[in-house]
């Protein structure tokens, strides 16, 4: 229920961009480390349904409100390509 609370309160508010409500959204989706670029398009994704935009979704848009690198990692001899995540940036709207 808090989370349907929040998203109803993010969607609302006409006065935030839509970069500072996806920023704000994310801060509870994605933390320091590596996440694979399969999580972070499923993460974006279900972000962009849940604010109506029709915006494709990348693992490249990570670099807008995150500082990061692109990365490769192993599991079980499989190589998973991602990104190491290290900090949010700082959006600010007028």
């Amino acid at each position: 229920i808090k989370k349907n609370v929040e998203a109803a309160l993010v969607n609302s508010d006409d006065s935030k961009n839509t970069d500072n409500k996806i920023a704000k959204l994310l801060k509870d989706e994605i933390s320091a480390g590596f996440i694979s670029s399969r999580d972070i398009k499923a993460i974006f994704t279900r972000l962009y349904d849940r604010l109506g935009i029709t915006k494709t979704a990348k693992a490249t848009d990570i670099e807008r409100y995150y500082e990061c690198s692109e990365c490769r990692k192993r599991v079980d001899d499989y190589q998973i390509r991602g990104y190491e995540v290290y900090r949010a940036k700082l959006i600010f709207s007028e």
